[in-house]
């Protein structure tokens, strides 16, 4: 009986530990799209179209496993002050194995850069 008892108690640590990878995964992936949509607010800031940078912020997100569309994306320029918005908002469901709980991450990235 006490065997079974540490069975159980492993597999629950090991449930746990893959439960809280998979819900703190996204919070990880989204630190790193947001440092990479700052990185294209400068460098729109410079040079670049805002074409050009959508599909940038495109790419950075799928590189990160991220889902979004260009109605996500908000991107605004006005060369008169150099003044550059970069802003993304986007939502990532996740379940933990044996979907016992669901967890919706609501994520918000803004770069802003110059002075309005």
């Amino acid at each position: 009986m006490k065997k079974l008892r540490n069975y159980f108690l492993v597999a629950f640590v090991l449930y746990l530990l893959v439960s809280g990878w998979m819900i703190g995964m996204p919070y990880v992936r989204n630190v790193m799209f947001a440092d990479e949509v700052d990185n294209i607010a400068r460098g729109l800031n410079y040079d670049g179209t805002i074409l050009r940078a959508t599909g940038r912020v495109k790419n950075a997100a799928s590189s990160n496993h991220i889902s979004i569309t260009e109605k996500n994306i908000v991107i605004v320029k006005d060369p008169k002050t150099n003044y550059t918005l970069v802003e993304i908002k986007y939502s990532v469901s996740v379940s933990t194995p044996f979907e016992l709980y669901t967890h919706v991450w609501n994520f918000h990235v803004r770069a802003e850069k110059g002075k309005k």
